[in-house]
């Protein structure tokens, strides 16, 4: 018992796994008391029923209290695919957001749906003291890519999630096979930028929530959009207030990764998926589609910002067959 709690001392400082000296008396026949060297290991528990770590000691599960290791995400495995495709959320959003492409999609593909630091089941995860930038927040998605193996994927985002799927592209485009932006942040308009600097001056006056709830009836307006905004309402309830405020100082990163990438080809083939009611950011993406640069672009009609919730059917319908490599009408 004293060197399984050891084993947790240990990881609790140092948060991964690595190696410590044990007495194999606790844990061999042998009986003689000397120091023999045990692997100590750890992994995450969030990919299945437990939001915690679960260390494992020579076979034996210790239920840790330790904070999160890493990103919380699931996997929906085809045995009949090979191709994986990422959904990212984006922010005040989880992976709930995807709940009506699930059962499309794992028809044609493997699936790894995550949450992001802060948000739905990673809520007590916050990157394990690494810094709140697009680059360290993209390297949370690679490593859970690295624990499951996957080489490459294609990447589906919804809103910021499209910005870290672009910073992912940058940082390893040889992983990444192709991508589709729904109500993608592509660029700024007037209207947007009115509402970041409204942001930025109520977020320290008004309670989070209720910013939230303010800002989601502006971008997504209408009945038409009711199920959204009541679906991002509920996922935002899981995000703390002072989360709200780290990623709410990516802002200006997001500004310059913006301006830089407005004027570049597309790394690989690329969908922006749109509604054709998402005035905000509509047009930027309209600008950044073009064909001849590897960009394509396509709008549905009559649904705003999350396109994917509004109209699920059809935006199942688009993205599989871009995913699939099928020519964009």
């Amino acid at each position: 018992m004293a060197d399984r709690m050891l084993a947790a001392g240990w990881l609790a400082m140092y948060g991964r796994g690595g190696v410590v000296w044990v007495s194999t008396a606790d844990t061999t026949a042998s009986g003689d008391g000397c120091l023999e060297q045990r692997t100590l290991r750890a992994h995450s528990s969030q990919t299945r029923n437990n939001p915690r770590p679960v260390c494992t000691y020579e076979g034996a599960h210790l239920h840790a209290l330790l904070p999160p290791l890493m990103l919380a995400y699931k996997t929906f495995r085809n045995p009949e695919a090979r191709a994986w495709v990422v959904f990212i959320h984006g922010a005040g959003g989880s992976s709930a957001v995807w709940f009506k492409q699930l059962r499309d999609f794992r028809v044609h593909f493997n699936l790894l749906l995550l949450d992001l630091r802060g948000h739905g089941r990673s809520s007590g995860y916050h990157g394990n003291g690494e810094p709140y930038t697009l680059r360290a927040i993209g390297q949370d998605v690679l490593d859970v890519l690295d624990a499951e193996g996957i080489e490459n994927a294609h990447f589906v985002g919804v809103s910021l999630g499209t910005i870290l799927i672009r910073e992912i592209v940058d940082m390893v485009p040889d992983r990444v096979s192709s991508v589709i932006y729904a109500g993608a942040v592509a660029g700024f308009t007037i209207p947007a930028k009115a509402l970041i600097t409204a942001g930025q001056a109520l977020r320290l006056v008004i309670p989070f929530r209720t910013l939230y709830a303010t800002f989601a009836w502006i971008i997504m307006p209408g009945a038409k959009a009711a199920e959204s905004r009541r679906i991002f309402r509920r996922e935002a309830r899981q995000v703390a207030p002072d989360e709200f405020h780290r990623w709410w100082h990516l802002v200006p990163e997001v500004r310059q990764r913006l301006s830089k990438w407005s004027a570049r080809d597309a790394v690989c083939r690329t969908l922006y998926l749109m509604g054709s009611r998402d005035f905000m950011f509509l047009p930027p993406a309209r600008r950044q589609a073009d064909p001849s640069r590897n960009a394509y672009l396509q709008v549905i009609d009559g649904v705003g910002h999350v396109c994917n919730i509004e109209r699920p059917a059809v935006f199942n319908e688009m993205a599989i067959a871009f995913l699939s490599g099928k020519k964009v009408g």
